[in-house]
């Protein structure tokens, strides 16, 4: 239980609340940061392993895309149903009851490694990850109101620091599951993950503080959102650059064992790279936006747009850069990679909070708060989504620079068109997370000043 507020004129006892605050703050961020580590484990861990055996059980690597893209397309749907529903049906209860339900999936989509091949071995495969992407949505989005909540004050900085531990857990799920896979047995990475997600739950029972609802609800929602077209620009830059998530999930582990004969254990390794970069990336930005709120985010993420495509051009190597097709030129272009996502990703976070706040005029609250990550996360999932569907038979097909090369124009369409909107408004000087202009040229105003919102909040 949080303490309470002492006596005024007590400074003993005020520093002892003020200590006891600050390690309540602190305990909680590193339960977020521990479970933001586990939900990004849970996605990836059989990215390393999965798709060589599942070969050998009746998939091929179109349905494997689909099964990696189905997990993310969950998700996405879950964000976007569960928006502007989470606060009320409780932050705590939804982050608690998420992780259990991914933790009991995780043991049992192990166990179907004992059942026969084929159709049964492919829809049990199905269900058990459907059902794991639809506890881990709930949760996931679930932490990041519960981040909010404790940290009003530093949005960005504890998103930034969620999302970077969801990606380094990315990172450590291939290296842990191959390693496990390797030395022990197909169900043993599954199974300790599976029991340390569902510990995880029973201990935030105890742990996390119960956040609660406003008593007015909160008609803003995600189409709500939708209706600026830099929210929409903003949304659609995120979408493309999580594609390019999918397809490094779907494809890279396979590029790697055809064209340089790895093993699993070094495959896993492998995938440290473009994660680390990542959360490194994400780190910083989140900790410079955070102490400069005048940064031009969209720019940043144009930036980030243009680093992402570079990097996709590497990691195959790309036929149209006419170098040899070498381990550590795929390494490189991983790492850099990474550095596009986190320089994308978190910015477009931050961009959506300004928008919301100085274009939509919606008040700081834990609902509108919920709403801008639902849109922020649907928008990245999809694209998890999305890419791994169009990443599967591209690589099948085709060979793997040629499939990246294709796929990586879209990013540089966005880049394009994104930049130029930008660059449109900075040319007339206009401000964009200025409230919109009326039909009459200008701003309307409270009697107190303020720009009349466009959405009603009562």
């Amino acid at each position: 239980m949080k303490p309470k507020m002492p006596s005024v004129g007590k400074k003993a006892n005020e520093k002892s609340w003020l200590s006891s605050v600050l390690k309540h703050r602190v305990t909680n961020s590193v339960l977020l940061v521990v479970q933001a580590l586990s939900a990004g484990m849970c996605f990836s861990l059989p990215a390393a392993f999965f798709p060589t055996r599942a070969l050998t059980r009746g998939f091929d690597e179109s349905l494997i895309g689909v099964l990696f893209g189905v997990y993310a397309g969950i998700r996405c749907l879950c964000y976007i149903a569960l928006g502007n529903q989470i606060p009320q049906l409780g932050v705590k209860f939804s982050l608690i009851s998420g992780y259990i339900v991914a933790g009991v999936c995780i043991v049992l989509f192990a166990l179907l490694d004992y059942g026969p091949s084929g159709n049964i071995y492919i829809f049990m495969c199905f269900a058990c990850r459907i059902i794991e992407a639809f506890g881990l949505g709930a949760a996931n989005l679930s932490m990041y109101s519960m981040g909010a909540s404790i940290y009003p004050e530093k949005k960005t900085l504890i998103f930034s620091l969620i999302h970077s531990s969801f990606f380094l857990g990315t990172m450590c799920g291939p290296a842990f599951g191959g390693i496990l896979y390797e030395y022990t047995n197909f169900v043993t990475p599954f199974l300790i993950l599976g029991i340390t997600a569902a510990s995880i739950a029973v201990f935030n029972i105890f742990s996390l503080p119960s956040i609660k609802a406003s008593p007015v609800r909160s008609n803003n929602t995600i189409l709500t959102l939708l209706n600026d077209k830099f929210v929409v620009c903003c949304t659609i830059m995120n979408f493309v650059q999580t594609m390019c998530i999918g397809f490094y999930d779907t494809t890279y582990s396979i590029h790697l064992n055809v064209v340089f004969g790895l093993s699993p254990a070094l495959v896993g390794a492998l995938f440290l790279m473009a994660p680390a970069s990542n959360s490194l990336s994400g780190l910083i930005w989140g900790a410079i936006l955070t102490r400069n709120q005048h940064v031009n985010t969209i720019a940043i993420m144009i930036i980030g747009q243009c680093v992402l495509v570079c990097g996709m051009l590497l990691m195959g190597p790309s036929p149209i850069l006419n170098i040899p097709q070498t381990l550590p030129v795929v390494v490189t272009g991983t790492l850099i990679l990474g550095l596009g996502m986190g320089t994308t990703m978190i910015p477009s976070i931050e961009t959506l909070l300004k928008l919301s706040k100085h274009r939509l005029q919606w008040k700081q609250t834990v609902e509108n708060n919920t709403v801008v990550m639902s849109l922020a996360t649907s928008s990245g999932a999809c694209g998890l989504f999305i890419g791994p569907l169009i990443a599967g038979p591209l690589a099948q097909y085709l060979k793997m620079p040629l499939a990246a090369t294709i796929f990586v124009s879209s990013n540089v369409l966005i880049a394009i068109i994104s930049g130029g909107l930008v660059m449109f408004y900075m040319y007339k000087r206009w401000n964009i997370f200025a409230p919109p202009l009326t039909r009459y040229g200008k701003q309307e105003q409270y009697n107190d000043g303020e720009a009349v919102p466009l959405i009603d909040n009562s």
